[in-house]
């Protein structure tokens, strides 16, 4: 059995994050995932996304475009888990902030911009 994530991508301007790669990259398997296994999503055109994970945790990666992946945080599926909750929910739930405007991809991933 898993656990459905699903919602729309939104970029830190605001915009829906259209035809972006998520990868979610298993850290800790409760299941039989592997760890270091994953899988990997594309948003469609409104930035949508519709994923459904088996139990463990699991490192979240972006791609938007030709840019660096950005390593966004982590999430924890699990059997208790609340149905229903979208991928920002699940990260803030795992301490992740969501990334504002001073923020930029960098190739070591999210850094902030030294104005």
């Amino acid at each position: 059995m898993g656990y459905r994530v699903k919602g729309t991508l939104k970029l830190p301007d605001g915009t829906p994050g259209t035809n972006c790669e998520i990868e979610f990259a298993s850290r800790k398997n409760f299941t039989p995932v592997l760890t270091g296994m994953g899988v990997s999503i594309r948003t469609d055109s409104a930035g949508a996304y519709d994923v459904t994970l088996e139990y463990g945790a699991y490192a979240v990666i972006l791609r938007t475009g030709n840019t660096y992946p950005t390593a966004i945080g982590q999430i924890i599926v699990a059997s208790d888990t609340v149905v229903g909750q979208d991928l920002p929910t699940l990260l803030e739930q795992s301490g992740w902030q969501p990334a504002t405007p001073e923020y930029r991809n960098t190739p070591t991933g999210v850094g902030k911009t030294t104005a």
